[in-house]
């Protein structure tokens, strides 16, 4: 039970102030739960530590993941490169940086990073379709961009966010029919998607 199981590590910590695996444990324990302010506060103190701890780039990554999700781009990117430098394969981290970068308008910087991570794994159905999305979305190459995406789906059939860049891929490209038939497939499977509903609006003009 998380209460209990987060009592019993505060208290390692009021006991033992410097216990980095009780910090560790529950700022992931917080970050899993969204509970983003705490899981920095301990993390934090991990990365701080004169001690260079064991999983020192899983915390610089999930620190990383944490301010990319706040929008507080510049300090999640300190923390992935400092994972990058150490390791510059680490796909998760190649994944998070291309996000910011993606958010930050940075978009063939993005891609090329994405593509550094697809080189390390060829079969990943989520940076395929990253990169798909980035070049259908920007317009940079529609064409390309439905490739990458068609790769994904071909190793994650029915996943609703490959299937909404294809369908907006057919959009763009004027095959209204096609458009239409994907986005509904998509919809059906993923009902809440805000994404895919404004993208059946645009195209059905509503």
């Amino acid at each position: 039970h998380f209460t209990t199981a987060e009592d019993q590590l505060l208290k390692a910590i009021e006991a033992e102030p410097d216990n980095m695996e009780a910090h560790y444990t529950l700022g992931i324990m917080y970050a899993k739960r969204e509970d983003f302010k705490n899981a920095l506060k301990h993390l934090e103190i991990v990365e701080n530590h004169n001690i260079e701890y064991v999983f020192l780039n899983q915390v610089r990554i999930v620190i990383g993941y944490i301010y990319a999700l706040e929008e507080n781009y510049l300090k999640s990117k300190e923390h992935l490169i400092k994972v990058l430098d150490f390791n510059k394969e680490n796909i998760t981290a190649l994944s998070i940086l291309a996000y910011v970068y993606y958010k930050t308008k940075l978009f063939e910087q993005s891609i090329k990073i994405y593509q550094k991570a697809l080189k390390t794994d060829q079969e990943n159905a989520n940076i395929l379709n990253a990169i798909g999305f980035i070049l259908i979305e920007t317009e940079l190459n529609v064409d390309k961009g439905m490739t990458y995406v068609k790769k994904a789906l071909r190793l994650k059939p029915n996943t609703p966010s490959y299937l909404d860049s294809l369908g907006w891929g057919y959009y763009l490209i004027g095959e209204q029919e096609k458009a239409i038939e994907t986005l509904k497939t998509a919809f059906e499977l993923a009902p809440n998607s805000m994404e895919i509903k404004n993208h059946i609006k645009k195209i059905l003009n509503m």
